[in-house]
């Protein structure tokens, strides 16, 4: 997976900060910080087959874009490592601008990735 020609996303420690959905941060390869690197999809067990912007870090790691949508439609539509529900659509960098990270104890929900 790579971000506009740069080497791929490799993902370091965890920074000991968390998004305020659950999400865990990490630094990268790229000289920053990452929580979920979007990937837009039209999958037709994603929310009807229409555009729709998912995760693709899971459990600390980049994932292929078939296994973030694996990860989605084998969760009912939802971010495991969240909860939410996926809508269709979405903006990347209009979300990206809108995570707040917090400092602290994160403490696990406990969901299994699969």
């Amino acid at each position: 997976m790579c971000v506009g020609g740069e080497s791929p996303l490799k993902l370091g420690d965890w920074t000991g900060k968390h998004t305020t959905e659950g999400r865990l941060e990490y630094f990268n390869n790229l000289g920053g910080t990452s929580t979920e690197y979007t990937v837009g999809v039209k999958n037709d067990k994603i929310n009807n087959g229409k555009l729709t912007h998912i995760p693709s870090i899971y459990n600390g790691r980049p994932v292929s874009q078939q296994e973030a949508e694996q990860i989605i439609i084998n969760n009912g539509g939802k971010d495991p490592e969240t909860g939410r529900f996926i809508t269709p659509g979405g903006n990347p960098a209009e979300r990206s601008s809108n995570i707040k990270v917090l400092p602290g104890r994160y403490q696990s929900r406990n969901r299994a990735i699969t």
